[in-house]
């Protein structure tokens, strides 16, 4: 039976710095379902065909095409150290892929969630970004992007919290940090384990 990691993280948490720290501390590969999406496209398969098909007519791609797309990438990292970023995203994904990959001889060993202990913190330096600056326009203003962070934190605080309640008794890492400066500080002790 093979098995791997999900990870979990707050917005705008980065995920290529995280990414990178798992990958060099703890020698794992980090498949990011956009990323697996992008190179299926890429690779013209069957797979990525089907996907596009949904997505080019503004369509959800459906999570028998996602969870198959999960399987064969995790069939291609067998016997590596593995963690999976971007699905599942809700307790029904969740519960819809665990049956599928126990019937593919894979199991998740762990949960892995960076979370933020102060969201407008992060939101602040959010802005500090060149390129947030020229999109303030989208959001109405600073005020409106602020609010609109704070109700997608809120919403995203409560599906982890829906999906710590269906993944018993897969082990949870939650990791909090202030700052995105603290990624490294923080996981390091955890992937020395």
């Amino acid at each position: 039976m093979g098995t791997f990691h999900l990870l979990f993280l707050d917005h705008p948490i980065s995920f290529g710095k995280t990414a990178a720290v798992f990958s060099q501390k703890w020698d794992a590969a980090v498949l990011n379902l956009g990323e697996m999406v992008r190179k299926e496209f890429r690779q013209e398969s069957e797979l990525g065909t089907a996907i596009q098909s949904y997505l080019g007519q503004a369509e959800i791609i459906p999570d028998v095409l996602l969870q198959r797309l999960v399987l064969v990438e995790l069939d291609r990292h067998k016997g590596q150290k593995v963690l999976l970023y971007g699905y599942p995203k809700t307790q029904e994904q969740f519960v819809a892929m665990k049956d599928q990959l126990v019937e593919n001889g894979w199991e998740i060993e762990s949960i892995w969630y960076v979370s933020h202990n102060k969201i407008d913190h992060f939101l602040e330096q959010y802005l500090q970004k060149p390129d947030m600056k020229a999109s303030m326009e989208k959001y109405d203003g600073v005020e409106a992007f602020l609010e609109r962070g704070r109700a997608q934190y809120a919403e995203r605080k409560k599906a982890i919290f829906d999906l710590q309640q269906s993944t018993a008794p897969i082990p949870w890492q939650v990791l909090e940090i202030n700052d995105e400066s603290e990624i490294e500080q923080k996981l390091t002790p955890f992937l020395k384990i």
